[in-house]
């Protein structure tokens, strides 16, 4: 079986709004693995999702190896994103405490469909900024692996975990799945999108629609 190493892939974290302070857990994350990379944006501060998603691709464009994206919050939705408008070069991605993209007014951007790559979405039951079931919801829609954490918050410096040897776990089983699928014959470089998109690439106005319905009748 193939074994992923450091230049086989590259790990890439993409914050949420603000940014990941000095105590959040993807700071530690980098602190401990300086080889992983860490999205910039141009704004920490204004959330505009097209904006943040050129970011992402454009990091996942540079790094030039296929990336295990590691999401927090408004981060998740940027992740999601980008795996639906263009997979290519995406292996895998944990996304933490997804924050609910109708408070950001992006609901009808992402994807009700099965993105085409491994993903864990990570939930708390006390999250202020997405409930427990709605985090769920979404995770089924992406076909993702879903967590729930216990009472954690929005799993961030606030939370209390630390280094958060949980997600650390996680990301390991994240990155497994990754190395599995690789050795399958299918290495997030190609063609994701007719798996995330029903073979139709960007999602056109009448999914946005439905998509919207949908959600907010499972709420």
């Amino acid at each position: 079986m193939h074994s992923m190493s450091h230049e086989d892939h590259a790990v890439l974290l993409v914050p949420g709004l603000h940014g990941s302070g000095p105590d959040h857990w993807q700071t530690h994350w980098q602190r401990e693995h300086p080889e992983y990379g860490c999205v910039t944006q141009k704004d920490w501060d204004i959330p505009s999702l097209e904006d943040w998603v050129s970011g992402l691709g454009q990091e996942i464009r540079a790094t030039r190896k296929p990336v295990l994206l590691v999401a927090h919050s408004f981060g998740c939705l940027v992740a999601v994103r980008q795996g639906v408008l263009d997979p290519r070069g995406i292996l895998g991605a944990l996304l933490v405490a997804p924050a609910n993209p109708d408070r950001f007014e992006v609901t009808w951007m992402l994807p009700i469909r099965a993105l085409g790559f491994p993903t864990i979405v990570v939930a708390s039951d006390n999250d202020p900024w997405m409930p427990l079931v709605s985090a769920q919801w979404w995770a089924e829609r992406w076909g993702s692996r879903f967590v729930n954490v216990g009472a954690a918050g929005h799993i961030n410096a606030e939370s209390g975990v630390g280094a958060w040897p949980l997600g650390a776990k996680l990301f390991a089983d994240l990155k497994s799945a990754a190395l599995t699928r690789i050795a399958k014959g299918a290495d997030g470089a190609g063609d994701a999108r007719d798996a995330s998109t029903g073979g139709r690439g960007r999602q056109a106005p009448d999914d946005a629609r439905t998509q919207a319905a949908a959600f907010r009748s499972s709420q």
